[in-house]
């Protein structure tokens, strides 16, 4: 395909764990999808990985494991991972299912393109007309806390934006993302507890979130993270490749600059790095 032209690919991959690809009925093998992620980006084919959250099954554990493919594609070069809420579209499954349970939130899926705001007449028809306007809506959830799950999107697409390399390292040496986003945002409602809706939205897309994330980091490494030699494996799949050209070259090696500082040791996925830069003790 590479030889041929193809310059990207769209993976709708949707959810991270086996157990919910089950429950949605796509059943798509997630170490391949990761696999495939990889081998694009070697041949310099770029890859947009779509994910969804949101699901009224959906629990902690699945949540990690999707958090999980988000970090693999945002950890290659050339992949651009996204996250989005559940829409429930009229005429679904999902939709016929929930209908009667619809939640209306300010914030929702990207489906809806609602802007900074919404005009209040256009927020009175959504109200009156759920089953013209479903995508509007959020569909119950169970498992996991609603307010949580929006303001996550948020965070993930501005570390995404902002800090992609920092969120890559993290993951590395955090008990998973789920786990730091908890500890960052008790940090962010300590900081700014009045925060909803669209003024949250645009938090997470200025440089006062990146300066508010950076002193949290700080402190998280002081308080979290055992003083360890770090050891950097470029032979590990795909974020550092010495064949990239000079100017890629160079900001690998400011990239490399970024992560320097104490961290745990990078898990193992089946006997191989499960990220693209090797962390362990000396």
């Amino acid at each position: 395909m590479s030889s041929s032209g193809c310059r990207g690919i769209f993976f709708g991959v949707e959810v991270g764990s086996d157990r919910m690809q089950k429950i949605i009925d796509k059943h798509l093998d997630i170490r391949g999808a990761k696999q495939m992620v990889d081998c694009a980006d070697r041949l310099g084919i770029a890859t947009t990985v779509s994910l969804i959250t949101g699901f009224p099954e959906e629990t902690p554990d699945d949540l990690e494991h999707t958090l999980s493919m988000f970090v693999h594609s945002a950890a290659c070069w050339q992949s651009n991972p996204q996250l989005n809420l559940l829409a429930p579209l009229a005429g679904t499954p999902v939709y016929e299912d929930h209908k009667e349970q619809l939640v209306l939130e300010e914030l929702c899926s990207d489906m809806s393109h609602q802007g900074r705001s919404q005009d209040p007449a256009d927020r009175v028809l959504i109200a009156k007309y759920p089953e013209i306007f479903p995508n509007f809506y959020l569909l119950p959830m169970q498992h996991l806390d609603r307010a949580m799950l929006i303001e996550l999107r948020e965070f993930s697409l501005a570390m995404k934006g902002q800090l992609r390399w920092l969120l890559v390292a993290l993951y590395q040496i955090a008990n998973g993302l789920l786990s730091l986003y908890t500890d960052w945002r008790d940090r962010r409602l300590m900081l700014h507890p009045n925060l909803i809706g669209s003024d949250l939205r645009h938090y997470y897309r200025t440089t006062l979130f990146k300066n508010d994330f950076i002193s949290f980091v700080r402190d998280f490494r002081r308080v979290r993270l055992p003083p360890l030699w770090q050891c950097w494996n470029t032979k590990t799949r795909c974020s550092v490749q010495p064949s990239r050209s000079q100017n890629l070259k160079a900001k690998s090696s400011h990239q490399a600059r970024t992560f320097a500082g104490p961290t745990y040791p990078l898990q193992k996925d089946g006997g191989a790095c499960s990220n693209s830069l090797s962390i362990c003790k000396s």
